[in-house]
């Protein structure tokens, strides 16, 4: 993410500059290519909470209840990009980097699943639409593991 002269925010993502607005009102982020496209990132922070990380170099919470720095919020609107689509809930994109980091753990079964705190959350509520569809596993302990079978 980085400031132009005017003060506004932007993100750079296959070779494309992303505008980012947001509302005071509401907690949805808007990343703008030109006049091509627009992402709407719902439940997630205003510009503002980003320039104050960038200040601070602090943490905010999301509505998850997880924490992220800037360096996770940037990555998490990289993978808002990368989902393509015009609408994107915040949550969807955390559930995206705990599946990631799954993958990167090796947790494939009840033996290697891994806890909360390996996966770096506070909270794991948001994982639930992704248990209930049987994409993840939760074992009785509450650690997470990947359904390896589907696809």
């Amino acid at each position: 993410m980085l400031a132009d002269d005017d003060g506004e925010l932007y993100l750079i993502a296959d070779n494309k500059q992303y505008h980012i607005t947001s509302q005071p009102y509401e907690p949805c982020m808007y990343l703008r290519c030109g006049d091509e496209s627009e992402i709407t990132v719902h439940n997630a922070f205003t510009t503002d909470t980003l320039c104050r990380l960038a200040d601070s170099h602090g943490k905010a919470t999301a509505m998850s209840g997880n924490e992220h720095d800037l360096g996770s919020l940037c990555s998490l609107l990289l993978l808002a990009v990368g989902c393509k689509r015009t609408s994107v809930d915040f949550d969807y994109l955390e559930s995206l980097t705990v599946i990631e980091n799954l993958h990167r753990l090796g947790a494939v079964s009840p033996e290697t699943a891994a806890d909360a705190q390996a996966l770096g959350l506070c909270r794991t509520n948001f994982l639930r639409p992704f248990v209930h569809s049987k994409k993840l596993f939760v074992t009785q302990d509450g650690k997470y593991y990947l359904n390896t079978n589907k696809q």
